[in-house]
C-alpha cells in the first residue's frame, strides 16, 4: 500500500431545500474532485443531503450517493481479500495492468463545527457496487471508502479542506487460484488538501 500526497480541487455548493426556519436547517450539497499521484488518478462526485441539528446547528448528518474512481496506468499489486486467508497471513498477490474501478455507494456524512471558523468532516459509503472494464479480472468494489478532515471556512462561502481519503479497489477472478480464493484487493490511504465554495 503506498501513500502520496496531492492536490485535490473540488467545488461545494450547498442548496437549501426549505427557508430558514427555527430549528434544524436542511441542506442538500453537491461535491466534486479530482486528484493524482504516481501512474493513478482517483475522483469522486457526491450529492448529499445534510440537516442541522440543535439551535448552534454545530452538528450536521446526512446522506447522499457518491460516484468515485481509481484508475492506474501502471502495473498495480493485488491481494487476497478473502478475510480468513489474510488471518492466515496469505497474500497471493495478482499483478493487473491498467485497473480501472468505478464503484457507486450511498455513503454517510458527519460533520461538526469545532471553532466558528473550524470544521471537521467524515463521511464514509455504506453499501454499493463497483464496476468497470476487464483486464484478468471484473472490476468490482464492496469495501467502505473513507475520508476525515478539517475544513478551514474563510468566511461563509469558501474554505480549504484538508484530511485522509482511504481508497479500495478490488477484482474477481472468473476462475479462483490457490485456495479456493477469487478475491483480489488494492487499497491506498492518501493525504488530500481541497478548495470549497458554498452558498
Amino acid at each position: 500500500m503506498r501513500a502520496g500526497w496531492f492536490g485535490l480541487c473540488g467545488v461545494v455548493v450547498a442548496l437549501p431545500v426549505t427557508a430558514q426556519v427555527a430549528g434544524p436547517r436542511q441542506v442538500r450539497r453537491i461535491e466534486g474532485g479530482v486528484a493524482a499521484w504516481e501512474s493513478a488518478i482517483t475522483g469522486a462526485v457526491a450529492v448529499s443531503h445534510q440537516i442541522g441539528l440543535f439551535r448552534a446547528r454545530r452538528l450536521r448528518l446526512g446522506y447522499g450517493v457518491r460516484y468515485s474512481l481509481i484508475a492506474r496506468t501502471d502495473q498495480a499489486e493485488f491481494t487476497v481479500a478473502r478475510a480468513s486467508l489474510i488471518q492466515q497471513g496469505i497474500r497471493e498477490p495478482v499483478l493487473i495492468d491498467r485497473s480501472r474501478n468505478h464503484a457507486l455507494n450511498l455513503a454517510f456524512y458527519a460533520n461538526y463545527r469545532v471553532l466558528s471558523a473550524v470544521e471537521a468532516g467524515f463521511n464514509i459509503d455504506v453499501i454499493g457496487f463497483g464496476f468497470g472494464p476487464a483486464r484478468v479480472a471484473d472490476s468490482r468494489s464492496t469495501d467502505p471508502r473513507y475520508q476525515g478532515s478539517y475544513t478551514y471556512w474563510f468566511g461563509p462561502r469558501a474554505g480549504v479542506r484538508a484530511g485522509a481519503s482511504h481508497e479500495v479497489a478490488e477484482y474477481t477472478l472468473a476462475v479462483p487460484l490457490a485456495f479456493g480464493n477469487d478475491r483480489f484487493r488494492h487499497s491506498s490511504t492518501l493525504a488530500f488538501v481541497s478548495f470549497a465554495l458554498t452558498r
